[in-house]
């Protein structure tokens, strides 16, 4: 679980305070709330690191995988053009 700071969550529940109309006696809930969503929006961020570390490594194996086939063809074409 990541700690957020107060203000950010004092920020994050007062909008979400504003968006449910303002209702009186909320404070706990949306403050609970807040937590909640930046924690969703934490977990989704670092979601979308790892996919893209993963996406990098798979590009990586694909263009050495590549590489080693281009270099395969050209050693199979300076042996046939011998």
């Amino acid at each position: 679980m990541t700690q957020f700071d107060e203000k950010t969550i004092r920020e994050t529940a007062y909008y979400i305070w504003k968006n449910n109309g303002c209702p009186a006696n909320s404070s706990t809930h949306d403050w609970n709330a807040a937590i909640e969503q930046l924690e969703q929006r934490d977990a989704l961020s670092t979601a979308k690191q790892i996919s893209s570390v993963y996406k990098a490594a798979y590009l990586a194996s694909r263009i050495k995988a590549d590489a080693k086939k281009k270099d395969s063809l050209q050693l199979m074409r300076k042996i046939i053009l011998k």
